[in-house]
């Protein structure tokens, strides 16, 4: 089978949900994962680490803004710009741990596909 592509690469944030929705009401119905869930579910593992990477490239980046702001008297940071990337820090931090959550699972469900698939072609192979 070949591997779908990630269609939007740049948008994990817009990719993932929309991933995982697909991913989980497929999997409701079966037992094991088939091939195609569980190259879905390695997309949903690839959206999450690298929106896991560009959140943590972002909270990186604001904190130097902030300590350049802070370290320049001509750019006065307003007490509303301050709450504001308090605010979106905050939110950040929350969605890196909901994303490490789907990282995790996606990759011990990935695990627990392939483990089955090299037990299921060595029982195959055994029984000729």
């Amino acid at each position: 089978m070949k591997k779908p592509p990630l269609k939007f690469i740049e948008r994990p944030a817009y990719e993932l949900p929309n991933l995982l929705k697909d991913f989980n009401a497929q999997t409701a119905r079966h037992d094991e994962m088939t091939e195609e869930q569980r190259d879905k579910a390695d997309a949903i593992e690839t959206h999450a680490i690298n929106a896991t990477q560009t959140i943590l490239d972002g909270i990186e980046a604001i904190g130097a803004a902030m300590f350049s702001a802070g370290s320049n008297a001509d750019w006065p940071l307003g007490g509303r710009t301050v709450g504001a990337l308090g605010t979106l820090i905050t939110h950040l931090a929350v969605e890196l741990q909901y994303l490490s959550d789907v990282q995790s699972d996606m990759h011990t469900r990935i695990e627990m596909h392939d483990r089955e698939a090299i037990a299921a072609k060595a029982q195959k192979g055994g029984a000729k």
